[in-house]
């Protein structure tokens, strides 16, 4: 053959052994792209099938949720059911009590001629009647409360009513004392939840001090608290609180159940007598509303419930009313004062509180920034936190005494102090206020630094 004609064949085979491969090639991505578009659409498949799945993991969850609020609610009102059933005893004791009068008191009334004893008992039996509606209708409100919308709420007037309904129901060998404060804050809550709370805490100290009986204490105070004051590890935003303090003089808690007392269910009653809901109820009600619960007990010598609520206004009372001053405690009649304090909600709000009462208030953030001032102005007081940066509360007052020797000055801390350095404090003729101090506490002794309170006037409780 030809040598052209032979290189020519060669580039034939050559050419359709490439073609050949080509179409190999183009086969091979063909079946890929297929096997692709399977995998593809058997991914969506997957997929859509997971969808399905977290939709209806979604619903579930919502009706478990939906289904676990039911049975808390179920549960709530089962402890306040149980709560006003322990009251039951004491209420048909008093309610006997009311009736029997009226009973009495309606054959006597046909027995009588004499007017004037006619008059007199029917006054008793009117009496004795609406003494017995009071109580029915008090323990009725109690059994109908629903939680309601949460707003302003008066404390006071509910401190007062449970304290009626304890006179009424709890044996007599228990007594009970309020002390609110005059001015109190309002909290943001609603009147059921606050009922519930007196009710379980109430009942408990009940619990505690019988049969012997013993000594009930509700108190409220208005108080401010500072960053280092709350509890760690919650978000609690420091500033203004209403403290609700519940204490009895009975046998106490041990230390061993003091760890468990707010668990679900937890009880150290006898079965029937307890659903271990009562302060677990309480609890989530105070943490609901932004607040936060310290214990205080000794076995033997009672227990203390300290409820603390955020204050929802400051310089006011009740109802959005101006706070009623106190007329035993002297006003500042435009006293100077200097009030130093890290703490940006400390400063604002006891400037404000003071304002309230009269005196003329500066604010400094450390010593740093109030010493200066003393070379500006004259200051009738100078109050000052003892751990602050830069300077702290003794090279403050150091600083102070330097410019004016004899200048009116007192401590404030929210930090443990040393007996070393109180017995200095009390040397020096000086107060000292630890946080959290009540409103009246820090009037109270300016009022004793500056001189207005009278000999015979209160006695500073810091002394």
């Amino acid at each position: 053959m030809h040598p052209t004609h032979s290189l020519a064949v060669s580039l034939i085979g050559a050419g359709l052994l490439a073609l050949s491969g080509v179409g190999l090639f183009a086969t091979w991505l063909w079946f890929r792209w297929r096997r692709a578009e399977r995998e593809l659409a058997l991914q969506r498949a997957e997929l859509e099938q997971a969808r399905a799945e977290i939709e209806r993991q979604r619903t579930v969850v919502r009706e478990a949720e939906a289904q676990s609020h039911s049975y808390e609610e179920q549960l709530r009102r089962g402890q306040w059911m149980e709560n006003i059933g322990a009251l039951a005893a004491g209420v048909a004791h008093d309610l006997n009590n009311a009736l029997t009068p009226v009973l009495i008191g309606l054959q006597l009334v046909r027995d009588t001629h004499d007017e004037e004893e006619r008059q007199a008992l029917f006054e008793t039996i009117d009496s004795s009647a609406q003494r017995g509606a009071a109580m029915v209708k008090q323990i009725l409100t109690f059994v109908r409360g629903k939680r309601g919308e949460d707003g302003p709420l008066r404390m006071a007037h509910l401190i007062e009513e449970m304290a009626k309904i304890v006179r009424d129901t709890f044996p007599h060998c228990i007594s009970i004392e309020t002390d609110v404060e005059r001015g109190l804050w309002n909290v943001c809550g609603n009147a059921t939840e606050m009922h519930q709370i007196l009710l379980n805490l109430c009942v408990n100290a009940r619990d505690a001090m019988m049969p012997q009986g013993g000594h009930l204490l509700v108190k409220a105070t208005n108080v401010i608290l500072d960053e280092r004051l709350v509890p760690p590890g919650e978000e609690i935003a420091p500033g203004p609180f209403v403290v609700l303090r519940v204490g009895d003089s009975g046998c106490g808690i041990p230390p061993e159940v003091m760890a468990r007392i707010f668990e679900p269910l937890f009880t150290t009653k006898e079965p029937g007598k307890g659903s271990g809901l009562g302060l677990s109820t309480v609890i989530g009600i105070v943490r609901r509303l932004g607040g936060f619960v310290r214990v205080e007990s000794e076995v033997g010598k009672g227990t203390r419930f300290l409820l603390h609520f955020p204050a929802l206004f400051v310089g006011q009372g009740e109802e959005g009313e101006e706070v009623d001053l106190r007329s035993d405690i002297p006003l500042g009649n435009g006293k100077r004062v200097l009030f130093i304090d890290d703490d940006n909600v400390v400063r604002r709000v006891s400037k404000s509180l003071m304002e309230v009462y009269g005196y003329r208030v500066t604010t400094a953030a450390n010593g740093v920034e109030a010493v200066p001032l003393l070379d500006k102005e004259k200051f009738d007081l100078v109050i000052s936190d003892i751990d602050m940066p830069y300077m702290d509360g003794f090279e403050v007052l150091s600083a102070v005494r330097e410019k004016v020797p004899e200048q009116p000055f007192f401590f404030i801390s929210g930090t443990q102090i040393d007996d070393h350095y109180l017995m200095e404090i009390e040397r020096s003729g000086l107060d000292f206020l630890p946080k959290p101090y009540t409103v009246e506490q820090l009037l109270r002794a300016s009022a004793n630094q500056l001189g207005l309170l009278s000999p015979a006037g209160p006695v500073s409780p810091l002394k």
